[in-house]
């Protein structure tokens, strides 16, 4: 009799993408599904909990105390196959299926309900992985659908297609977050990764992608990069109905927004932070820019900040956002910089202090300024102690303004000098040169061709001046000086 009911199971399964009535429906408490393409044979195993099976004017309840549905699962070039001990379940699939672009698929503890409406998944994790890609979430709850009566998401296309189409995801009940991580190498050896705790991602219109994130997490080349409170979106293909992690990637960095209220870059091997307040950055129209209320450097020694900071550098279609180099090359090609203020301040105690910056118990742009304690002596107040905000920071440049096109470089600011029995001064400088990137060194190269220092303002060699205003505008050893008109960024 079982084998008769797994007969009829199988029969009904095998059938799913004929048309069916609204009240038909699948529902899988799945344990564990776990495959691995690169292995040969047995490629991994399937144990379900519960199967729910509605279809027409059948109804079936199975639980798999029996270990009815704990399957061997094997793939070929076109079908998977899940054999049991009862019976064989083989699926063929399309020649151009997603389902051969998996390299590894690993669920666990989760329940699955499919109807021609909708699609729901309520897991405890998720993997999945590419040949550039990996994905995993755990504690993950999604509702995917096409918002069309006539059309019928109780097939695998029919899934495919819904949760391109919309979809709504959270926190399981009784989590608070998502917890999403995503791998992608690069052909140069280097690798992003992003962890975040998601509180929220939805797909609308099969176009608009939103996601927010209370914490993310980012490792690139030797930087990590922490944010907090994030809202991050961007646009899909409209027409794309079938899933395509390399065209959905590009297709949304190329087109990304992001807001967040502050981002820390952490840099262990030389020793460096650095701090972003922005107020937008962006991607579109083949051009990145970000606008940012500050822009902090910090080392062991001092901080430097820069105040109404703003890039917008070409970015072609093909470049990689999360590519530092890949950017690099855009703005050497076309790119403009403006700066409002850039401030220099020798201080250690920021750079110890910059594990509080990311949690908001620090301000580091409030750093810049110090407050002195002093005790009363005499009078009334005699014995109290009385606080004096003291300014200890050095101005080094004002109205910043770098033109970039096709490496050659102009750059026209406001310098600043302390000069003996004189005290601070001003007066305009431009500097002329151009840019030589080299990724394969991890280096960008700035040789000074000319520079127009004012004899009142700099005695001495103008390119000195330059050197010095570098020196000081920089924080560990991220820049060297070659020779008398070439600096050397390290990154």
């Amino acid at each position: 009799m079982r084998i008769l009911l797994c007969f009829l199971i199988l029969n009904l399964l095998v059938h799913a993408d004929e048309v069916v009535k609204p009240t038909n429906f699948l529902e899988v408490d799945l344990k564990s599904f776990e495959f691995s393409r690169k292995k040969t044979g047995e490629q991994g195993r399937l144990v379900a909990k519960e199967v729910h099976l509605s279809r027409a004017d059948l109804t079936f309840n199975f639980k798999n105390k029996d270990k009815i549905f704990d399957a061997k699962i094997f793939s070929d070039t076109n079908s998977i196959k899940f054999k049991t001990d009862f019976f064989d379940f083989d699926f063929k699939l399309k020649e151009d299926s997603t389902f051969f672009e998996i390299m590894d698929l690993n669920i666990e503890d989760t329940q699955g309900v499919v109807n021609p409406g909708f699609f729901i998944a309520d897991g405890k994790s998720f993997h999945i992985g590419f040949e550039d890609l990996s994905l995993k979430l755990k504690s993950f709850y999604a509702h995917c659908t096409m918002n069309d009566d006539e059309f019928d998401m109780a097939t695998s296309a029919g899934i495919e297609a819904g949760c391109l189409n919309q979809v709504i995801a959270s926190a399981s009940a009784n989590t608070k977050h998502i917890d999403l991580e995503l791998n992608v190498p690069f052909d140069d050896g280097d690798n992003f990764n992003l962890k975040a705790k998601v509180d929220s991602l939805t797909l609308m219109d099969a176009e608009s992608v939103e996601i927010k994130a209370s914490e993310t997490l980012i490792n690139l080349m030797d930087f990590v990069v922490k944010t907090q409170d994030m809202k991050l979106t961007c646009k899909k293909d409209k027409s794309l109905y079938v899933f395509n992690a390399d065209k959905i990637m590009k297709d949304c960095e190329n087109t990304v927004s992001l807001e967040t209220e502050r981002i820390v870059v952490i840099d262990d091997v030389d020793k460096t932070r650095f701090f972003i307040k922005p107020n937008m950055f962006a991607v579109g129209n083949e051009r990145v820019s970000l606008d940012a209320k500050a822009f902090q450097f910090v080392d062991e020694e001092k901080n430097v900040t820069m105040f109404d900071f703003f890039v917008n550098c070409s970015k072609p279609f093909e470049s990689d956002v999360y590519d530092l180099h890949s950017l690099i090359a855009g703005c050497v090609n076309r790119g403009t910089i403006s700066i409002g203020d850039i401030f220099d301040k020798k201080s250690r105690r920021l750079y110890k202090e910059y594990d509080k910056v990311l949690s908001g118990e620090v301000d580091p742009l409030e750093a810049l300024d110090y407050v002195k304690h002093t005790r009363i002596t005499r009078g009334p107040r005699a014995g109290r102690v009385r606080k004096k905000k003291v300014v200890d920071y050095e101005q080094l440049a004002s109205s910043v303004q770098v033109a970039i096109h096709n490496k050659e470089v102009y750059i026209k600011l406001v310098g600043y000098k302390n000069l003996p029995l004189i005290g601070e001064i001003t007066n305009n400088v431009t500097i002329k040169g151009f840019l030589t990137h080299e990724p394969e060194r991890k280096q960008l190269k700035f040789t000074i061709t000319s520079a127009d220092i004012p004899a009142t303002f700099w005695r001495k060699d103008d390119r000195e001046f330059v050197s010095e205003l570098f020196a000081e505008m920089m924080v560990g050893d991220t820049v060297t000086w070659d020779n008398d008109s070439t600096f050397t960024f390290h990154l």
